[in-house]
């Protein structure tokens, strides 16, 4: 997982990289050029200061913003808003695999062991090869595309099909639950940075902790620096102002 958000962010890096050095003597071409205005939409327009300000206040040290270097800087901009900046992708990433997991698990599990198993650590102690776990053949969910397309095909051609889906999704959730990344407590942890996890005063808590133990353990942090973060976080968190703001963050934008 590491080597997976490392790549990621080199990835990133790079291609950033290779848009400063469009700014070379070297490689100052029409066709440069053309890439990096192709690759925003034409509505992604700011004012060279507010574009100088966003830029800054993303952590980034931009030179002048010229004719020439806006083109640039609105590409980088652009594309750290895109994806939200390399640092909270795996905020998210808690978040996002619950919602796959209870998603396809539940076109196969019976519901009375999805209701019971609420959480993703329930989920992923699932067995998916106790038959008494798994829906019937007939009841597995191929949703509305399948259905609509096996009417007026035997039925034993439908159980056949029906079949090889549910094979298909066990075999697809035992390789995403074997080596799902919400086995890493890190990442379980990391979803204290998210708004809706931050008013949530038990998670929350729960949630910073388990961060902080990783880091003391990994030897990142000392335990009185740990205690320093544990105690500013709260008290941030806790404050009403703070509060209101983070409620007005949407599940698709925080």
């Amino acid at each position: 997982m590491k080597r997976g958000v490392q790549g990621k962010a080199y990835g990133i890096q790079n291609e950033l990289e290779h848009q400063e050095a469009c700014l070379s003597a070297d490689h100052r071409s029409d066709d440069c050029s053309s890439s990096i205005a192709s690759s925003v939409p034409a509505s992604f327009v700011y004012d060279s200061d507010v574009l100088y300000g966003e830029l800054k206040r993303r952590g980034l040290n931009p030179g002048p913003i010229t004719h020439t270097t806006k083109k640039v800087y609105l590409r980088k901009l652009y594309h750290l808003q895109k994806h939200d900046t390399v640092a909270p992708t795996i905020v998210n990433t808690t978040r996002d695999l619950d919602k796959l997991l209870e998603h396809l698990m539940s076109r196969i599990v019976k519901c009375d062991v999805m209701n019971s198993a609420n959480t993703s650590k329930k989920w992923l102690a699932v067995d998916l090869k106790k038959q008494s776990n798994m829906k019937s053949l007939p009841t597995v969910d191929i949703e509305f595309a399948a259905s609509t397309a096996l009417k007026g095909i035997k039925d034993i051609k439908i159980l056949q099909f029906r079949g090889d889906c549910k094979k298909f999704l066990v075999d697809f959730c035992n390789k995403l639950l074997h080596k799902c990344p919400l086995s890493y407590k890190i990442v379980k942890g990391a979803s204290c940075l998210s708004p809706a996890v931050m008013i949530n005063p038990s998670v929350r808590t729960y949630r910073i902790t388990s961060t902080l133990e990783v880091l003391l353990d990994k030897k990142q942090l000392s335990s009185v620096q740990a205690d320093v973060v544990k105690r500013d976080y709260l008290d941030f968190v806790s404050k009403q102002d703070v509060i209101d703001y983070l409620k007005q963050f949407t599940s698709s934008g925080d």
